[in-house]
């Protein structure tokens, strides 16, 4: 589904800002009407989807798998919340799946009871910090009024799991550091993910499962779970609506006091909310709450190593767009433009500033200057959330708040040179009169 907002902020005149859902929120299996039910004996459960419909930002089958890197993590409880910490030695235990790891496989839906869609978790390798001895087999218990489900996946990287796969605090290149998931502390702390920037944004966090008993009870339906990139993705247009005039040579500082702009996009804060690397805590705040739209969202929050500024890649020194339809982005066409940050739901006050160079377009080529055009996003529209992608479009227009001397003595903005004239009537008190005395002269 895509989601749009848009606002209307002061850059120069105005800045739009758009929020679309990222082409990331993927689900994994394929459209299935019902999975197979054994005639005798309970339904075994099964992953796969079930949805009615799907969207066109949705990836399913073996595109979703591939990105996963074909397999993810998941747990599952059944019964209430409350009962999924158990006493120790209680043999009762609510934890159905325990770290379990679901492996996708081509071409071998329905070859098992527990493969409805390719994926089959029955027989298959341990995850390393399961506490389950084996990964059998687990069937529906209709004693139970509900099974909630967490699930992740690290994509192409690894679980850190010795010594040798950290380095210093961190892990190394390629790993990530997982917690195991703890039902206890679902609204606040489910699990943590730790590793560098560029590889926590490779992975996958996928919003809490509920199924629910119905009349018929469990096992008509698969387990289905959708993921989405545990980063984000923005980028930056501009656009100008300058009389006269092409924008071009846009160049960008990288803080408030910067004395060199570059030609490399980048928005900056007052607070260090480009993470770098650290952790990432994903939690459900919003639980058992079904008319709630937050209702089993995955949440995530960031501790650790991160920086105020963004670099989002080359911005084109040529004339940018003149509608925002055909805004001029920076960064890379390949990814439409889009650079993967790491999310940061608190947000906070993101800046732009700029410089750049009028051309006259009436053939003459007259150049200005302009300097220290400044915009800002607000707090509320840098939240940024897993699996989403946000863009931000900037206007560059006659109000701008630059300056056209690099001194910045004079007041901001363009300002038009206009004409006016004044016609010198012929009357009296504007007559010219000169006047001479005759005075004979001597010719001695």
């Amino acid at each position: 589904m895509l989601m749009k907002k848009r606002s209307y902020l002061m850059l120069i005149a105005t800045a739009i800002i758009t929020l679309v859902s990222c082409s990331n929120e993927e689900f994994v299996g394929k459209d299935i009407s019902k999975s197979p039910v054994q005639s005798n004996g309970p339904s075994p459960i099964s992953f796969g989807s079930n949805f009615k419909a799907i969207t066109r930002a949705e990836i399913t089958g073996a595109d979703a798998a591939t990105l996963l890197n074909y397999r993810f993590i998941v747990t599952g409880y059944k019964g209430k919340q409350s009962d999924y910490v158990t006493a120790a030695g209680d043999d009762q235990s609510a934890i159905v799946f325990d770290n379990y790891q679901v492996l996708w496989t081509a071409n071998t839906a329905n070859t098992t009871e527990t493969n409805v869609a390719n994926w089959e978790y029955a027989n298959k390798e341990k995850y390393y910090n399961s506490a389950a001895n084996v990964q059998t087999v687990k069937y529906w218990d209709n004693n139970y009024p509900q099974y909630d489900f967490i699930a992740y996946s690290l994509g192409s990287k690894e679980p850190a799991i010795t010594a040798t796969d950290w380095e210093g605090n961190e892990p190394k290149a390629g790993k990530i550091a997982v917690s195991t998931i703890n039902p206890a502390n679902l609204k606040t702390a489910a699990y943590t993910l730790t590793g560098s920037a560029a590889d926590l944004a490779g992975c996958y966090v996928a919003d809490l499962v509920t199924m629910k008993r119905d009349t018929e009870g469990y096992g008509k339906d698969p387990v289905t779970i959708k993921f989405r990139h545990l980063s984000s993705n923005i980028r930056i247009g501009l656009y100008e609506t300058v009389p006269g005039y092409d924008v071009k040579e846009v160049k960008f500082y990288t803080d408030a006091n910067a004395t060199t702009a570059t030609a490399n996009a980048a928005l900056f804060s007052s607070a260090n909310i480009f993470s770098t690397s650290g952790t990432y805590t994903v939690f459900y705040p919003t639980l058992n709450a079904p008319d709630n739209k937050d209702n089993n969202v995955a949440h995530v929050a960031f501790s650790g190593n991160a920086q105020a500024v963004g670099q989002l890649g080359a911005f084109p020194q040529t004339a940018i767009g003149q509608t925002s339809t055909d805004a001029t982005f920076g960064g890379d066409a390949a990814t439409q433009y889009f650079t993967a940050v790491l999310p940061q739901e608190d947000g906070d006050v993101i800046n732009l500033r700029v410089d750049f160079t009028l051309e006259s377009n009436d053939g003459m080529h007259e150049i200005i200057k302009v300097y220290d055009a400044t915009a800002q996003i607000p707090a509320t529209y840098s939240k940024w959330q897993p699996g989403y992608a946000y863009t931000y479009i900037f206007k560059i227009s006659d109000k701008t708040t630059g300056y056209t001397d690099p001194d910045h003595i004079y007041p901001q903005g363009l300002y038009p040179i206009t004409f006016d004239i004044m016609v010198v009537d012929n009357v009296a008190d504007n007559d010219i009169v000169h006047e001479t005395e005759i005075i004979k002269q001597d010719n001695n």
